[in-house]
């Protein structure tokens, strides 16, 4: 299937448990960007050697170059923890990190947000159910908005699913972002304001390629309609109701947001 931007999506119509089981808009930029700003401080000779990787990454990452800010983030699958000891997200991990992260993290469902049509899909199901977990699969794309049905089935999974999960993708940046954000807000109890920031892509032709639309949009579609109605964007009763009533993204009336 073709996505918005007339590239290949992978795709999944198929429900399996095995079953089947995503922006924001930042005004101004971020926090980080805001302290790029001002003039970097040297760090003292003893810190620069052990200190070095962490610094270029920063630094590559406030200039917004795309091999520095991607090259950092795949180097080591781009695994983090969205809710201590209870989420995680990652991009998309070999049979070998697999077989070690389940026993590490104590891992019980693992959701892959590229569908069972993705390559590696039916390998990563062997490897994850013969270790006793569960394979959820949802079908995303990066440079579309979430189609309301896998926005819908998304909050099940976040509401359903045993912990610890983990929440992949290909990259680990967008669709892995947007879905995070979401389950630290509403599985993980964050304030919408503070799990939002899991969406963040830093702007460039990566995130709009010919000025598309991103996946993170869906999120501000919510913060508009919050606005328009007087709502508070932290009420989660809100944003299931939206989603499964409001929520129309093939209406022709979806904004690409802010960069």
């Amino acid at each position: 299937m073709l996505s918005g931007t007339g590239q290949p999506r992978e795709d999944n119509n198929t429900v399996r448990r095995v079953s089947r089981a995503s922006g924001p808009r930042f005004e101004g930029g971020t926090p980080s960007t805001q302290k790029a700003r001002a003039t970097p401080r040297r760090p003292p000779a003893s810190r620069r050697g052990a200190d070095g990787s962490c610094l270029w990454f920063c630094l590559l990452l406030s200039l917004g170059v795309p091999g520095g800010f991607y090259g950092a983030m795949l180097a080591s699958g781009n695994f983090h923890e969205v809710v201590p000891h209870r989420i995680y997200r990652s991009g998309q991990p070999s049979v070998e990190q697999l077989r070690s992260w389940i026993p590490r993290y104590g891992l019980k469902t693992v959701v892959s947000l590229r569908g069972t049509t993705a390559p590696m899909a039916a390998e990563e199901e062997a490897v994850v159910t013969s270790q006793g977990a569960d394979m959820v699969y949802l079908s995303l794309g990066a440079h579309e908005l979430m189609p309301r049905e896998e926005l819908v089935r998304l909050i099940e999974v976040l509401q359903t699913a045993k912990e610890p999960m983990l929440i992949h993708c290909y990259h680990g940046l967008d669709r892995a972002g947007t879905a995070s954000a979401l389950a630290a807000w509403l599985r993980g109890g964050l304030p919408y304001d503070r799990a939002k920031w899991q969406a963040y892509v830093p702007s460039g032709p990566w995130k709009r390629p010919n000025g598309s639309v991103h996946i993170s949009d869906t999120l501000a579609l919510y913060e508009d309609y919050c606005r328009q109605h007087g709502l508070n964007p932290d009420n989660r009763s809100s944003f299931k109701h939206w989603a499964r009533d409001i929520y129309r993204p093939d209406d022709g009336s979806a904004d690409p947001g802010a960069p």
